[in-house]
């Protein structure tokens, strides 16, 4: 394995890098391997984490693990808040609960929480020092109220709660606050944050309202994507034809919006004309729910709609292969699998692995799936969505023994667990 592919399967979180590193001097990848320990190259963090515990199993096959370890340590102090830092952070985590004084001391030392990451890192003393740990933390991130009223700070007490229960957190919040004014701030704005959190995201009753009741709401929901499509999924035939004619009659970008999401899983009741004329509206993503809307159709005007984006490299040209899937044709395997591989940017070519995994669910082809699906495997940006196209290779049977070897190893935990009793998981 030359040094471009090394550090390409290591930065994707594949297991290929640490087998090899079992059986290979790797000292040549050194600056590769140290890259990746200081800087996270998870493509999407909320569904990933960081790849700290990755980049630590690797390690354990080098002859640099200390230094390494070290270099990460000494990045601790100003850091920033960014993914960088919570990586960073997360591997003093591990080493500390690997019994690592030394590590745990200096992320005490370094921690100067951000609005963005302070509750994710703050999670990691809590997970060190239990509710000592906790409250350290929040007395952090209740520095951060005289700058920003509003940081996302809630998340650190949902994790402890969820880790050390909920009476003990409120009990241990409850004593700290009595003496120390930094935890009743906390406390009141922690209260706020996972109070509103869950406001507007799916208001009461809002799956079982008929349309009139629901589009005074449409432009107001947060996060409306799962909601409208939910309701969408449920609503009747008439309330379908509602929201449809309330599509037609919408005048703002949001509005559109709105609209258009509830036809994400079910076919639009209308001529397609209108439809097809929002793909080019950018402003909201309102093209983006329009070119997601038609995926649900079957017609001639969808299949040339798919061509199109990809031909003039449109933006919304990710969500080509998925308009395949109604509108099938002998060969469309290859042609989706073409525009997978000759894509250069992570976003899009994330949009087209989700089309394509939802292709050869609806479009089965055993020859074109093995195809697809381990070009997905090789290439895909997301290490969260390795775990659907891993399941698929099991279900057709088409993991082989070296790839199931390395899956063992992968960044992506649920992986490792799919593929596991084989003998070759790590102890």
């Amino acid at each position: 394995m030359d040094t471009h592919e090394f550090g390409r399967v290591m930065r994707l979180g594949l297991g290929r890098a640490i087998v090899h590193a079992q059986q290979h001097d790797v000292t040549r990848y050194r600056e590769l391997i140290l890259d990746a320990c200081l800087r996270c190259y998870a493509y999407d963090l909320p569904s990933e984490g960081t790849r700290a515990a990755y980049m630590l199993d690797l390690l354990e096959f080098t002859p640099y693990k200390e230094s390494c370890c070290e270099a990460v340590l000494e990045s601790l102090p100003g850091s920033g808040d960014d993914a960088d830092a919570l990586q960073r952070f997360r591997f003093a985590t591990l080493l500390s609960l690997d019994g690592d004084a030394r590590a745990k001391r200096l992320m005490y030392e370094a921690y100067r929480p951000g609005p963005r990451h302070g509750a994710g890192i703050g999670i990691g003393f809590m997970q060190v020092d239990g509710l000592a740990g906790f409250l350290f933390a929040a007395r952090g991130l209740a520095a951060l109220l005289a700058e920003d009223p509003q940081p996302d700070i809630g998340w650190l007490q949902h994790a402890a709660e969820e880790r050390l229960g909920s009476d003990a957190v409120q009990e241990a919040l409850r004593r700290a606050a009595e003496r120390d004014p930094a935890i009743r701030r906390y406390h009141s704005a922690a209260l706020a944050s996972v109070g509103t959190a869950g406001r507007g995201l799916r208001p009461p009753g809002v799956m079982t309202a008929n349309y009139r009741e629901l589009a005074p709401h449409i432009s107001g929901l947060r996060r409306p994507g799962a909601i409208l499509t939910s309701w969408g999924r449920e609503a009747s035939e008439a309330d379908l034809a509602a929201a449809a004619h309330g599509l037609l009659a919408a005048r703002t970008a949001q509005e559109q919006y709105g609209h258009l999401l509830i036809f994400g899983e079910r076919p639009c009741p209308l001529d397609l004309q209108p439809l097809l004329d929002l793909v080019p509206v950018a402003e909201q993503e309102v093209g983006f729910a329009a070119v997601q809307a038609l995926a649900q159709v079957r017609d001639r005007r969808v299949r040339d709609l798919a061509f199109r984006l990809a031909a003039e490299q449109s933006p919304w040209r990710g969500e080509a292969p998925r308009l395949l899937a109604e509108n099938f044709q002998a060969g469309d395997h290859l042609v989706g699998l073409g525009w997978f591989e000759a894509e250069t940017d992570d976003a899009q070519r994330h949009r087209q692995k989700l089309g394509l995994l939802h292709l050869i669910e609806r479009r089965p082809d055993r020859e074109g799936d093995a195809k697809i699906l381990h070009a997905l495997y090789e290439r895909g940006p997301c290490g969260y969505c390795r775990g659907f196209v891993v399941s698929g290779l099991l279900e057709r049977k088409l993991l082989s023994a070296e790839l199931r070897r390395e899956c063992a190893w992968d960044s992506n935990t649920e992986v490792r667990e799919l593929t596991a009793g084989d003998g070759t998981a790590p102890s």
